[in-house]
């Protein structure tokens, strides 16, 4: 079935959360009430939490409460950031007990303490701490089990007419309208072990989401389990808890208050910039165990979207602060179109096993007796580290680089061993499985009535109420009116463009016979038209085989070029392909130049054409296969028919008469083409080194994130001399190619390729080493690894060649700094890039660059054997070139 890809991106924009779940055993015994200030107004979302049973609940946002027990004497807790916590007593017996509580304002205490101009605020100490204890209490939680209730309400206020254009038909069919709120509610067995298996059994869900009835909150149960305290724990915000957070936030004491010997300060968070990286609020902090009781945080993402996470949490067991309610809320106005979702979970712990971190010393002690555990390379960094991380926390009030040094050392020390454990160490292990009971859909209204914590608000009541009578209406339709919508599916789809799925093991996917995309212009083909029809089909014993026809149409040379694919590709052990392509159409001498976009606008409005173009036809044969984990090997063996081109067209919008279009004619040197026939072959081996890995169904599959070793490449190509055939050579290339990690946000990328042509007896231009090139103003391409200033051919070589490039990137180096541009979702890039040939010898790039996953703007500097050559500004609309947009939460 087809989808407008416009109108599942904001949906599944919508749809995004770090998803966590909650549930109770159900009981007849019900305490109920409402939670109000003194004022009689309702506070939203206050938290119920019962001691003796380790159970948190929340208010909702008309401050009622439901919670149902077995009948027996509990106490309450009610707590809610801003108001003062309140307990009280209460018996369960037949009967349903109301307990409507007022919660007092809180009354945060400077106690003495004197914030002068110039003096450091008394913050700082506090976060110094909870700084350093992070590493500590991201470890903590061993293992649990828990009940989880998760309530989620996904709302609609308004879809901008280009949706409602394009996606009438599944707008009607999902029963989508302006104005909805739509419900999901679930209730689940959660079980964690240490560091991060995950198992999830849904005992119950009804959701009256569009698409589908599958839960769309299982994708972060880490603020449940504490990883609330680890760097990532706020995606791409830099977390407030992690080593260097100073650099990027400040920090200011709002006092603090006392209650059951226990002293919480409340901690302003106040971002240094805006943007993504950046997070604000508030934090309330347990003194001396310099841990968290509860958080407010607000995210003010770029692209219209907008995140806000509160958390509170209870002393679980002594020592053990953990989360027992959570709400995740996001709000969106993207394009028009506006909404958003909120999820509300609580908790109930049955089980949980903690290792305190009441002194740093003692985890250093507890590591170092596990140091047999450890190869004696890394023994010797985590004793060095071990050492230095024992003098810091003898001190009793680090300073601020003491404990961001603590805070980097233990977490150094934890790399160290989970890498050196995992080494050796390639057992597969689950680390998120969700099972769904079989009667998790058929429970009634009554049912939900009496298990949910949360109760529900009055638009998701009318919500649920709509829902289910048009589940009565429509039910009896649906087996009518499905054979009618899927043909009509299938015919929009080959107009227009889009996905078909017939079936579960098959669909189609084309750009449609209606593709304004595929129009371009040149001046050798003239104006052209293409569009694109795939066919993808799962066959049995893990194969995939799919069909690819590419039509299209010169206007101006008045030929048809096309393209045929079929491919079969294995995902078995050896992960093999095969694919047999044919086609004809007009080719880039340099495939790795200028796009198809840049080429037809520089073409039509400044009547200068950056493309030299040849004729091709073809027939190739291309196989892949794995033989060996870490190891790839390609294979092509090819027919072409090469055949020069002239220019054909001569339109332009401007410029006709000041100058004319240049022939296509590349410019180099050595420039040798004329119509001929080519057999060559090609074979490339790829290794990349992955120490790291499990093994799963006999097959090894890479850890993620713990492979950063270089990738090695070598290649062999070959063209055969006979009867017709005239080319022959031997062309030999080998390259490294390496990026990683320097840091929290900092990343290193570089590239180098040697290559010769041995025996070039016959060789022309369109089968000479070509490199990749953007020299205009405008591209779709990143910027690595690519020239950016030198021409598109005149460096292409048939003899012996260098080329290498590196790019070093960083959110903050340079203009970062200033108030216009931090406030911005970019990060800063240094370019180098190296090219050496016999006939140019030395040529080097210099490069500084700003941008994101949308566009990058830079500034280049070329230079040719020392000589300064050229120097230029860039613009790349890299969203053109992926057609991807990734929003991270």
């Amino acid at each position: 079935m087809k989808f407008s890809l416009t109108f599942r991106w904001y949906c599944l924009v919508l749809w995004m959360s770090p998803g966590i779940f909650f549930s109770h055993s159900l009981s007849a015994q019900m305490l109920y009430g409402t939670i109000t200030n003194p004022s009689g107004e309702p506070i939203p979302f206050a938290t119920v939490f019962i001691p003796q049973l380790s159970l948190g609940a929340a208010a909702n946002e008309e401050g009622r409460f439901e919670i149902h027990l077995a009948a027996g004497d509990y106490n309450a807790v009610f707590q809610s950031m801003g108001y003062q916590t309140l307990k009280r007593g209460f018996s369960l017996s037949n009967q349903p007990v109301e307990l409507n509580v007022v919660l007092s304002p809180m009354v945060y205490e400077l106690g003495g303490v004197e914030i002068k101009a110039g003096k450091e605020d008394p913050a700082y100490a506090i976060m110094r701490k909870v700084i350093r204890k992070a590493p500590l209490y991201a470890a903590m939680t061993r293992s649990f089990e828990a009940e989880v209730y998760i309530k989620g309400s996904l709302f609609i206020e308004r879809i901008s007419g280009m949706i409602k254009l394009l996606a009438t038909e599944d707008l009607k069919e999902a029963k989508i309208t302006e104005g909805s709120t739509y419900l999901e509610e679930s209730i689940n067995e959660i079980s964690f072990t240490a560091p991060d298996r995950i198992k999830q059994k849904v005992k119950s869900i009804q959701t009256t989401f569009p698409f589908g009835q599958e839960s769309r909150a299982s994708g972060a149960l880490g603020f449940i389990s504490g990883n609330i305290y680890k760097p990532g724990a706020f995606g791409r915000a830099i977390s407030p808890l992690s080593a260097g957070a100073f650099n990027y936030y400040k920090f200011r004491y709002l006092g603090s208050t006392h209650g059951d010997g226990i002293t919480i300060a409340k901690i302003q968070v106040i971002p240094r910039g805006k943007g993504a990286q950046y997070l604000s609020g508030y934090l309330y902090i347990v003194d001396q165990r310099w841990c968290i009781n509860a958080l407010d945080i607000t995210i003010n993402e770029q692209l219209g979207v907008d995140l806000h996470l509160k958390q509170q949490y209870s002393e679980v067991k002594e020592g053990a602060w953990m989360p027992v309610s959570n709400q995740f809320s996001v709000t969106m106005d993207l394009l028009g179109n506006t909404g958003g979702f909120d999820y509300h979970t609580s908790v109930r712990y049955n089980k949980l096993e903690v290792a305190l971190p009441d002194f740093v010393l003692n985890q250093i002690e507890e590591a170092a007796k596990s140091a047999t555990l450890t190869s004696t390379r890394n023994q010797k960094r985590i004793d060095k580290i071990n050492q230095k991380a024992k003098k810091i926390s003898n001190t009793s009030e680090p300073t601020t680089a003491q404990s961001y040094k603590a805070a980097r050392l233990l977490s150094q020390r934890q790399k160290l061993r989970l890498r050196d454990s995992l080494k050796g160490d390639h057992t597969y292990v689950e680390r998120y499985t969700m099972s769904i009971d079989s009667n998790a859909r058929r429970q009634d209204a009554a049912f939900w009535n009496q298990i949910r914590p949360i109760p529900l608000t009055v638009a998701e009541t009318e919500g649920l109420a709509a829902h289910d009578s048009l589940l009565a209406i429509t039910g009896f339709e649906a087996a009518d009116t499905t054979s009618k919508a899927a043909n009509k599916a299938f015919w929009n789809t080959l107009l227009t463009g889009g996905s078909y799925y017939p079936d579960s093991l098959s669909y189609l996917e084309t750009r449609g016979f209606v593709n304004p995309p595929g129009v371009s212009y040149n001046v050798v083909d003239g104006f052209s038209y293409q569009s694109e029809f795939k066919w993808v089909r799962r066959i049995p014993n893990q194969n995939v085989l799919s069909l690819s026809f590419l039509p299209g149409y010169t206007f101006s040379r008045k030929t048809f070029i096309w393209n045929v694919g079929l491919s079969l590709n294995s995902e078995k052990k050896l992960k093999s392909s095969f694919k047999l392509n044919a086609g004809e159409h007009s080719r880039s001498f340099n495939d790795h130049t200028v796009s198809t976009l840049p080429n037809t606008l520089y073409s039509l409005f400044l009547r200068k054409n950056l493309l030299r173009l040849y004729e091709k036809k073809y027939l190739e044969f291309i196989h892949e296969i794995t033989p060996f984990y870490g190891f790839r090997l390609k294979s092509k063996l090819a027919y072409e028919d090469n055949n020069s081109l002239v220019n054909h067209s001569d339109f332009s919008f401007f410029y006709k008469k000041q100058k004319e279009f240049e022939p296509n004619i590349p410019e180099n040197e050595l420039f040798s083409m004329e119509n001929h026939q080519n057999v060559k072959m090609e074979l490339m081996l790829i290794y990349e080194p992955m120490p790291y890995y499990y093994i799963k169904d006999g097959e090894k599959v890479p850890r993620p994130l713990m492979n950063q070793l270089p990738k090695f490449y070598v290649g062999w190509e070959k063209a055969f001399r006979f009867n017709r055939f005239y080319a022959r050579y031997d062309y030999i290339k080998a390259g490294i190619q390496h990026k990683f990690s320097l840091g929290l946000m900092s990343r290193l990328a570089y590239m180098v390729e040697v290559g010769t042509f041995l025996k070039p007896n016959k060789l022309y231009f369109n089968d000479f080493k070509h490199f990749t090139v953007q020299k205009s103003l405008l591209g779709t391409t990143n910027f690595y690894p690519v020239f950016q200033l030198n021409d598109y051919y005149k460096y292409s070589t048939n003899s012996a060649y260098v080329e290498a490039h590196l790019v070093y990137e960083d959110p903050f180096m340079f203009l970062k700094f200033l108030p216009i541009v931090r406030n911005r979702l970019l990060s800063e890039k240094l370019f180098f890039n190296y090219n050496f040939t016999s006939a140019y010898h030395h040529y080097y790039e210099f490069g500084y660059g700003l941008g994101n996953q949308i566009f990058e703007v830079g500034l280049f500097a070329g230079f040719e054997n020392d000589i300064f050559k050229s120097f230029g500004f860039k613009l790349a609309l890299v969203i053109l070139d992926s057609r991807e947009l990734k929003i991270e939460m």
